[in-house]
């Protein structure tokens, strides 16, 4: 997530998304709404293959 985060910021820099006439205030927002969108797809995947594992384990218990 770190890596993602700085290349996405550096590109943001580079195209002009971030910076130039934007306060640092603007910056700190797009980090913060970056980080807690990295968040939130990095939690549906944990819940999504806690879910499958808990499946498997319990095929494997059948058995």
């Amino acid at each position: 997530m770190g890596t993602g985060c700085v290349i996405y910021t550096i590109v943001a820099y580079t195209v002009g998304w971030i910076g130039g006439t934007s306060s640092i205030l603007h910056g700190i927002i797009a980090a913060i709404f970056q980080i807690a969108l990295a968040f939130i797809i990095w939690g549906g995947f944990m819940l999504h293959y806690r879910n499958d594992v808990r499946k498997m384990n319990e095929k494997i218990k059948e058995l």
